[in-house]
């Protein structure tokens, strides 16, 4: 996993740098695309816990291409939990997913991506459209299987990306999953540092290129990730409430 000694120093990468980081990455992405139809399959068929292993693996080296500096405090849950968090880039889930092996949930329109939607798509990520009920009710339900059969599955549940600066209201559909699974919720807080909290944002009208770009001419992408302890258990509403209000005390301590 990336850790991180200097907290801020995320100045800007010399033009080799960032050539070397743009091949290196096309690479990756190229090479899990090939690994995503051949060996996941393979490998999700006799054993789950190799093909999480693989996913790991495969974030793990796109959190040290992008040169990620991870400062986390607590750890995820050991056991089968829904992880919320708030949400400030597409980046937040490397940043997640280079820690430890889980199951993201993600809005449709992630699958449509150019190459990463194919990755989100073969790497087991749960696809929600908020705009269906009836969607809404399968991906709560497909969310308390993945729970009961022992994943941490991770939300969003702003339903949005901020800037950072800010944590919007939590939308309490998705946490009725924990509720049905009668798995713990865990609160986690995602930050970052220096120039990335300028350059990592990926909000309104931005498009996903661009994004990549400004990551890439950081020398460093400083990102500090809390792990606050597992709530008990409640109603949807309440916990979405509690999880929002653990991450705002998180941020103001």
């Amino acid at each position: 996993m990336p850790d991180v000694s200097s907290p801020a120093g995320s100045g800007r990468a010399s033009c080799f740098e960032v050539g070397g980081k743009s091949a290196a990455l096309l690479f990756w992405i190229v090479g899990g695309i090939v690994f995503a139809f051949t060996v996941m399959p393979l490998a999700a068929l006799f054993d789950p816990r190799f093909a999480a292993a693989i996913r790991l693996g495969w974030l793990r080296g796109a959190a040290r291409i992008l040169n990620l500096r991870l400062q986390v405090a607590g750890a995820p849950s050991d056991a089968p939990a829904l992880i919320v968090g708030n949400h400030v880039s597409w980046l937040d889930v490397i940043a997640l997913g280079a820690q430890s092996p889980l199951t993201f949930v993600a809005k449709r329109e992630v699958a449509a991506w150019p190459l990463l939607g194919v990755l989100a798509r073969r790497g087991g990520t749960v696809f929600v459209d908020r705009a269906r009920a009836r969607g809404m009710t399968a991906t709560i339900e497909q969310i308390a299987r993945c729970l009961s059969a022992g994943e941490r599955v991770v939300i969003f549940p702003e339903g949005t990306t901020t800037r950072g600066d800010s944590v919007l209201p939590f939308k309490a559909g998705l946490f009725e999953a924990a509720v049905r699974a009668g798995s713990p919720v865990q609160p986690v807080e995602i930050g970052y540092l220096g120039k990335a909290a300028v350059a990592a944002p990926f909000v309104g009208d931005d498009h996903f290129l661009a994004s990549l770009w400004r990551l890439l001419r950081l020398s460093e992408v400083p990102v500090r990730v809390v792990w606050h302890r597992p709530l008990e258990k409640g109603s949807r509403g309440r916990l979405a409430a509690l999880a929002r209000r653990t991450i705002l005390a998180g941020r103001a301590a």
